[in-house]
């Protein structure tokens, strides 16, 4: 007897370092679609590889742009997990270097209304904190307390 099991992969976005792929949207969607199993794939957007592969995310209204871009190209239904990371590195640098989210090129107000759209309310945030930072506790309790002073509630 064969047992069915209803396990969904996220596929990363990545930040085009080397030989990766996926650091585009349309790369993404070209796995998705070659896959015989697609109903069993997401995607993971991470916020640092988007940039590092070159889209344009640095104030809330630019990646408001840049989800619509998502939705079209692949549909939000299939964003299942965000990595909410920023970086030093330039946009389009093609260079993974996680930062804290008050350090780096991506505005502090980006993450904090991104955490409050209601579109992930139900979609899991991680924070990635680099190894030598130790700041990751420090970064969840401050998007809590930004959740709550706007949404009225800690969720």
């Amino acid at each position: 007897m064969c047992v069915e099991y209803n396990i969904v992969l996220a596929l990363e976005t990545m930040s085009g370092q080397g030989t990766q792929i996926g650091s585009t949207f349309e790369e993404l969607m070209s796995i998705i679609q070659g896959s015989v199993h697609n109903s069993h794939l997401a995607v993971c957007l991470d916020t640092c590889h988007i940039y590092a592969a070159g889209y344009q995310i640095e104030r809330w209204n630019h990646l408001n742009n840049i989800l619509t871009e998502f939705d079209k190209i692949i549909g939000m239904e299939r964003m299942k997990v965000i990595h909410l990371n920023n970086t030093k590195t330039g946009r389009g640098k093609r260079t993974d270097r996680h930062s804290s989210i008050f350090d780096g090129n991506i505005c502090l107000e980006t993450f904090e209304k991104l955490v409050v759209d209601e579109r992930f309310e139900r979609i899991p945030i991680i924070i990635e904190p680099p190894a030598k930072d130790s700041t990751g506790a420090e970064q969840v309790k401050y998007l809590q307390k930004k959740r709550m002073e706007i949404k009225g509630y800690e969720g």
